[in-house]
Order: structure tokens, then sequence, then C-alpha cells
């Protein structure tokens, strides 16, 4: 959610990257959803503060919402628990 839009969050996707140890830098590989902070959170059930990461299963079922920053491990369980 960036008012500024597009022109903002472009630049900052593709320069922003993740340690994921051992001095490896990764890109986000995940989509990017855009979106004005009047219409797009209603679509998500509403969202409480940012970040916030919702987590779908293959059929698009709500597996699992945190809002604020998250740790990898917690991610990687659920992630592994619905394949």
């Amino acid at each position: 959610m960036d008012d500024e839009g597009k022109s903002v969050v472009a630049p900052f996707v593709e320069k922003k990257r993740y340690d994921i140890g051992g001095g490896q830098q990764v890109p986000m590989n995940y989509p990017i959803l855009l979106g004005r902070r009047t219409k797009s959170p209603a679509k998500f059930g509403g969202l409480l503060g940012f970040p916030t990461t919702v987590l779908f299963d293959k059929n698009g079922k709500e597996i699992k919402r945190t809002t604020g920053a998250i740790a990898y491990e917690e991610y990687a369980k659920v992630i592994e628990e619905n394949l």
C-alpha cells in the first residue's frame, strides 16, 4: 500500500534483497499487490497495520495472517504443513 503507487514501489522491489544465509542475497520472488488504502484492504478482510502478510493455500483459502514482522521459520513451517 503506497499512495504514490507503482512509480515508488517498483524501484524498491527491484533493489531490495534479503539475506538467506551464507552471504547469499536474493530478490523478492513473489507477487507484489499494489493498492490504495481505500479499496484493497477490504478485499482481504481488512488490514489493521503494515506490513500485513496473508498466506493462502492452493485453493485460495486463507491459512495464516500476520500483522507486523514475521519470522522466516514461522511461515516456512506453515507453508510446509500445507503443501
